[in-house]
C-alpha cells in the first residue's frame, strides 16, 4: 500500500470519529452536534443518530466509511441512505402542497425526478423544474406532461399555434403552459413555465379568409351585358 492509500484510509478514519460527534440536517445540510434535536439553522427534525451511526450496517454492523450509500460488507442499504431517501421525498412532498396552493388550475406533476422546485415571478408567473440523470429522461417525463395537459384541456391556440405553448380558458381567464424553453438552462433539468394571459392574435383568434380576386375580364362581360 502506497503512501497516498494510508493517507486516504487515514481520512476517512479522522472523518469517521469526527462524525460520530456530528449529525446533519436532512432539510437543509447544516452540521449539527449530537445533542440537538433541531436543525439551528431550518427548524427541521434532525436524525436520532449521528453521520457515523448512519453508515453503520443494520443487517451486519459494519461501520462503513462516510459517504457510503450501501454497506461493503453485505450490501445493505445504510441508514444514512435511507434518510436522505425519505428527507428528499418530504422535499418534493413541499413543493406538491405549493402546486396546490399557486398552480391549482393545471394537472399536477407526477412524472419522477427530484429536487423539485417552484420559483414565484408575481403576476401568476411561475417555473417548476425537476431534475434527471440525463437529457432523455427529462425529455420523455415533459412530453408526458403534454399529454396530460391536452387530456385535460390545454390547446395550441392563437395566430401562431403550438403544440410548445398550450392554453386552456377557464371562468373568462387564460392559463399559459409554455414548453418551449424548458431546457434553456441545464437539460438534465427541464423547467416549465406557467403564465396567465391570451396568446398573440387571442384564444379564439380565426384566420381571415382571403378577399375574393376581382377578374377584369368578368366586369367587362357585365358592361357589355348592362352596356356600361
Amino acid at each position: 500500500m502506497g503512501l497516498f492509500d494510508d493517507l486516504e484510509k487515514l481520512a476517512k478514519t479522522v472523518a469517521t470519529e469526527i462524525g460520530k460527534n456530528v449529525k446533519v440536517c436532512p432539510q437543509c445540510g447544516a452540521p449539527a452536534g449530537v445533542e440537538q434535536k433541531f436543525c439551528q439553522s431550518c427548524g427541521a427534525q434532525l436524525p436520532e443518530g449521528s453521520v457515523a451511526q448512519g453508515a453503520v450496517c443494520e443487517n451486519c454492523g459494519k461501520q462503513n466509511d462516510l459517504g457510503t450509500k450501501f454497506c461493503i460488507e453485505c450490501g445493505t442499504k445504510l441508514p444514512i441512505a435511507v434518510q436522505e431517501e425519505q428527507a428528499a421525498a418530504a422535499r418534493n412532498q413541499q413543493v406538491m402542497d405549493e402546486w396546490n396552493m399557486y398552480l391549482g388550475q393545471y394537472p399536477q406533476w407526477s412524472f419522477g425526478g427530484r429536487a423539485y422546485n417552484i420559483e414565484d415571478y408575481g403576476d401568476g408567473n411561475y417555473v417548476f423544474s425537476a431534475e434527471f440523470n440525463n437529457y432523455q429522461e427529462g425529455y420523455n417525463a415533459v412530453q408526458q406532461y403534454s399529454q396530460i395537459l391536452q387530456q385535460n384541456g390545454f390547446q395550441p391556440a392563437g395566430q401562431y399555434p403550438s403544440m410548445e405553448h398550450l392554453y386552456k380558458m377557464v371562468g373568462g381567464i387564460c392559463y399559459h403552459v409554455d414548453l418551449e424553453h424548458c431546457f434553456e438552462g441545464d437539460h438534465n433539468c427541464p423547467s416549465i413555465g406557467f403564465s396567465v394571459g391570451e396568446p398573440s392574435g387571442g384564444f379564439n383568434y380565426v384566420k381571415p379568409q382571403p378577399k375574393p380576386q376581382i377578374d377584369l375580364g368578368d366586369i367587362k362581360k357585365l358592361g357589355k351585358l348592362f352596356k356600361f
